[in-house]
């Protein structure tokens, strides 16, 4: 086989290669993307359930300072139960 053939036998062999390689890529960047959407959600949960803790807190430092009915303690368990079935979903 003459030289020529076989470099040109090589060369197809490296462009097939990078084909490869370039569709690689191109899933990775597809997964890049969904990880970032995984990520935007993930900190807009985080978000909500840190305001949702200060909620919290902010009704139990109340709690320390007055006389609590039982309608405001239902309310309370009402709020972190829902809080709760929110983060879930």
């Amino acid at each position: 086989m003459p030289i020529d053939e076989v470099v040109v036998e090589i060369l197809r062999g490296i462009q097939s290669d990078m084909a490869g390689l370039k569709a690689d890529i191109a899933g990775l960047k597809m997964d890049a993307v969904g990880v970032k959407t995984d990520m935007r959600s993930h900190s807009d949960t985080l978000n909500i359930l840190l305001q949702e803790v200060r909620e919290v807190r902010s009704a139990v430092n109340d709690i320390e300072r007055t006389r609590v009915s039982i309608g405001e303690i239902e309310a309370l368990h009402s709020d972190v139960t829902r809080m709760q079935r929110s983060l879930s979903d």
